[in-house]
């Protein structure tokens, strides 16, 4: 099973999330196979709408159209459209974290600020396959701290590589804020022209390099 399609393995067995630590409201925790398989479909076809349709505007219905599913399907696993957008967005953020590991894996980071650049990186490439950050409402990505879960993510990524390499005593508040402005001018550079784009974006590295480099 793919990446797009998987439901996240760290689920606890009350229906949270740890790196969200907002309820994802379950009815039902899938434990059996056939259940699994179920939920990440279910996900798999929230994601697809949500490339086109703004995810806080994502409905069971259209969500079970879209699986093949009957709506009674559905409603066995979320208790309610917000339910599905709060398990869509817990698995966006696994997904991410899978694909900045995969990312640092290739071992094209000679300092620790390019950890934080290739976020930059993975937005930009989230982008232009559609899954920006409008595939999670605002009112929950502030819930679930994401700019702070990435944070501390990648700061554990940096500090695991090399427990001698030199790193700011504020490394943490650096990233975060790095991630912040990115995003932020990343979503500028996608609203702009295409002509513009390169130059937004030339200038989001540009800003975020001063920030790590205080």
């Amino acid at each position: 099973m793919t990446s797009d399609s998987r439901v996240p393995q760290t689920m606890r067995g009350d229906g949270r999330h740890p790196r969200i630590g907002a309820s994802c409201a379950y009815r039902v925790v899938p434990v059996q196979r056939r259940g699994r398989e179920t939920v990440a479909g279910i996900l798999a076809a929230a994601r697809e709408i949500s490339r086109t349709v703004y995810a806080g505007d994502l409905l069971m219905k259209d969500v079970a159209e879209q699986s093949g599913l009957a709506d009674g399907a559905v409603y066995r696993y979320f208790r309610n459209d917000d339910a599905l957008r709060r398990a869509l967005a817990a698995q966006a953020l696994e997904l991410y974290c899978d694909a900045m590991t995969a990312l640092i894996a290739q071992g094209t980071c000679a300092r620790w600020q390019d950890v934080v650049l290739l976020h930059i990186t993975l937005r930009v490439d989230s982008y232009c396959r559609g899954e920006g950050p409008a595939a999670i409402p605002d009112r929950l990505r502030a819930e679930a701290n994401e700019s702070q879960v990435i944070a501390e993510f990648l700061g554990g990524v940096i500090r695991a590589r090399d427990v001698d390499l030199q790193v700011p005593a504020d490394l943490d508040h650096r990233i975060e804020l790095s991630v912040r402005i990115s995003d932020a001018l990343v979503i500028h550079a996608f609203s702009t022209r295409p002509s513009q784009r390169r130059i937004v974006l030339a200038e989001c590295r540009s800003v975020v390099e001063q920030i790590l480099a205080r």
